[in-house]
């Protein structure tokens, strides 16, 4: 498993059609935000969508963003939109993006996420 950061990557449209297949109605909404170009409007100009991958499947996927929907500037930086498909589900992947997400935190200096 590889873990990539949306921004960062050429075949952006092959991922956001991964993303769009989400059953849940925030992952939709992730998608629309992506799309419309106001996800870093809403979250932070360094937010990074994280994408938990094995090959060209996707496994889960989440936010790492100064704000959230809750705006106080104190409490940051936040992991938000947390979603994995659901035959991945039991089988703890999610917890290696929150363990990147720590890393990265760490390295920002951050003491909580």
């Amino acid at each position: 498993m590889e873990i990539i950061d949306y921004f960062e990557i050429d075949d952006k449209q092959y991922w956001l059609s991964r993303i769009q297949k989400s059953d849940w109605g925030a992952g939709k909404y992730l998608y629309e935000l992506i799309v419309e170009n106001r996800l870093k409007d809403l979250c932070g100009k360094t937010t990074k969508v994280l994408l938990l991958i094995e090959k060209k499947e996707l496994i889960s996927f989440c936010t790492y963003a100064e704000q959230d929907d809750i705006r106080e500037p104190s409490l940051s930086p936040w992991v938000g939109f947390v979603y994995t498909f659901p035959e991945f589900r039991g089988k703890h992947c999610m917890g290696s993006l929150l363990d990147y997400i720590h890393t990265l935190a760490k390295k920002e200096g951050r003491t909580y996420i």
